[in-house]
C-alpha cells in the first residue's frame, strides 16, 4: 500500500499522540498543494529573510516575548544541531542528562564536545531527562563546564526547576540551551510550568507540531539572550536545513502560532482541568493516572497499568482496534499526549475504551529497571564513529568499545554511545533486552556494532 493509503486509514482516528492538531486543522487551507511554492519575488527566502518570512519570525518572537525567533523546517533536531555547533567549541565540556534526545548527542559528536552526564536514579523513565541544580553544582566542582543542555519538559512531562538553573547559568556566565521540543505551549498557558524562554535561557528550541498544530517537521528556535552569536547560528541553520525549505511547513508554522496565541490558553486550561475528571473515570484497580510530585506538564498523561494482566503494547493494540491511537506504550504504562486539538469528548472516549480493555493473565506486566550503569568513555564519539567496525553478538561484546548508539525503548536513555566500553553489566542488560524482544536501537539481530 502507498504511504498515502496507509495514512488515510487513520483519517477518523482519535489521537493521543503527536502532532498536537490531532487531525483537526481548522486554520489550514483545504488542498495544500497549491501553496507548495519556491523562492519567488513575494515568497521571501528562509535563509536570508527580508519579506514575509522576516515579518513572520518577528511576530513569533513577539508572541513568545523573546529577542528573535527562527522558523525551522528540519524539526527541533536541526535547531538543536545548529545551536550546539554555534554555542560550543571542540573539546568544551557540556553538562546534560543522560536521557537527552539523540539529536543532542549528534550535535556533541559533530562538534567533538566532551559530554558530562547526569545519570538518572529513578524507577520512572520520566525522570531520565530531568536535571537538578544540585547536579549542576556537583559537576561544576569536577569540570570546567562551558554550559549545559536541559530537556524541558521531558518526554513524559516532568520538568526541571528551569528558573533556578537559568539564574545559575547567568551568574556563572555559562551557556544554557533548552530542548523545549515538548513545550511550545507553555508560554501561552496559565498555571503550566514556566516557559524556558521566559527565564533567561540563551537558546530555546521547540517542536510546534508536538503540542500545537503545525505540520510535522516544523519547529521554532528562540534567541532569548545577547550571548548568542546570531551570525554563527544562522550559518549553522543554513547547514542543517534544506536549501529548498517547504513553504507548506513555513505557512503551517506561522498559522499554528497565530492560532495558538488566540486559543492555547483556553484549550490547555480545559486539558488541565480534565485530568481530575479522567482520573475519576478510570477503573481504579486497573489504571492510575500518574501525578508527579514536582513540576510537571499537565498535558502529558502517564497512565499506569495496575492490573498485572495488562501490558502497555497490548493496551495500545486494543485501543487501536477501538480507533484510538496513543503516543507510546511500555511495560507498565501508556502515554497520552493532549495537544491543542484534543477535545473533552476525546478524553471521555479514551477513559471508556481503557475500562473496556481485556486483560491477558498470561502476559504479566514486567517491571523494568531504568537506572543504567554509567559507561566509561575510551574515546570521543567523533573519533569512535570514524574507526573500522564490525558486528558481534551481544553475548560476546563485553570488553569491546561501542561504535554506535545503543538505546533501549523504554525509556530511551542511551545505554551506550560511540566510544564507550561495553562492561559485563551492560552486556548482560543487552542480552536481557534482546531475550525479552524489547526494542533497542543499535542492536540488530542480536548483534552490536563494535570498534575492531
Amino acid at each position: 500500500m502507498s504511504i498515502f493509503g496507509n495514512l488515510e486509514k487513520y483519517q477518523h482516528s482519535i489521537r493521543f499522540h503527536t502532532p498536537g492538531h490531532k487531525g483537526r486543522m481548522e486554520h489550514e487551507p483545504i488542498g495544500l498543494a497549491y501553496i507548495d511554492m519556491t523562492e519567488l519575488k513575494d515568497t521571501d527566502c528562509l535563509h536570508r529573510p527580508q519579506g514575509v518570512i522576516d515579518q513572520a519570525q518577528k511576530r513569533i518572537a513577539d508572541v513568545y516575548k523573546v529577542a528573535e525567533s527562527r522558523m525551522l523546517v528540519n524539526g527541533s533536531s536541526g535547531g538543536l544541531l545548529a545551536s550546539i555547533m554555534a554555542s560550543f567549541s571542540p573539546k568544551d565540556k557540556v553538562l546534560l542528562p543522560r536521557g537527552s534526545h539523540l539529536s543532542v548527542y549528534h550535535g556533541l559528536m559533530l562538534q567533538d564536545i566532551e559530554p558530562v552526564y547526569v545519570y538518572p536514579d529513578a524507577s520512572l523513565p520520566a525522570e531520565a531527562g530531568t536535571i537538578r541544580l544540585e547536579d549542576i553544582l556537583a559537576a561544576e566542582q569536577k569540570h570546567a563546564l562551558a554550559g549545559l543542555i536541559v530537556t524541558y519538559p521531558t518526554y513524559l512531562g516532568t520538568c526541571a526547576d528551569i528558573a533556578k538553573i537559568a539564574v545559575w547559568a547567568q551568574d556563572n556566565a555559562k551557556i544554557l540551551l533548552v530542548d523545549e521540543a515538548h513545550g511550545a505551549h507553555l508560554a501561552l498557558c496559565e498555571d503550566y510550568p514556566i516557559a524556558a524562554e521566559r527565564t533567561g535561557a540563551d537558546i530555546v528550541v521547540q517542536s510546534t507540531h508536538k503540542m500545537l498544530s503545525s505540520l510535522t517537521q516544523s519547529a521554532v528556535l528562540h534567541i532569548a539572550s545577547n550571548k548568542v552569536d546570531r551570525a554563527k547560528l544562522d550559518l549553522y541553520l543554513r547547514l542543517f536545513q534544506s536549501s529548498s525549505p517547504s513553504y507548506l511547513l513555513l505557512a503551517s508554522l506561522e498559522e499554528a502560532i497565530n492560532y495558538a496565541a488566540k486559543n492555547a490558553r483556553e484549550a490547555f486550561a480545559t486539558i488541565a482541568k480534565s485530568r481530575e475528571m479522567f482520573s475519576r473515570m478510570l477503573a481504579g484497580e486497573r489504571f492510575e493516572l500518574w501525578q508527579p510530585k514536582g513540576i510537571y506538564d499537565p498535558a502529558k498523561w502517564v497512565i499506569f497499568l495496575r492490573d498485572k494482566g495488562l501490558e502497555g503494547r497490548e493496551v495500545l493494540r486494543q485501543l487501536s482496534e477501538k480507533n484510538i491511537e496513543m503516543e507510546y506504550g511500555a511495560d507498565n504504562f501508556v502515554l497520552a499526549y493532549c495537544g491543542i486539538g484534543t477535545t473533552k469528548d476525546d478524553i471521555i472516549k479514551l477513559s471508556h475504551a481503557l475500562n473496556d480493555i481485556e486483560p491477558n493473565k498470561k502476559n504479566a506486566t514486567i517491571q523494568s529497571k531504568y537506572s543504567y550503569p554509567p559507561a566509561t568513555a575510551r574515546m570521543s564519539m567523533k573519533e569512535a564513529v570514524a574507526q573500522k567496525s564490525a558486528y558481534l553478538s551481544v553475548q560476546q561484546s563485553a570488553g569491546h568499545i561501542s561504535a554506535d548508539f545503543v538505546v533501549p525503548y523504554p525509556p530511551g536513555i542511551p545505554l551506550l554511545v560511540p566510544g564507550e566500553v561495553i562492561s559485563d553489566e551492560i552486556a548482560k542488560m543487552m542480552v536481557c533486552f534482546n531475550q525479552r524482544g524489547q526494542t533497542v536501537l543499535g542492536v540488530h539481530g542480536g548483534e552490536v556494532k563494535v570498534i575492531q
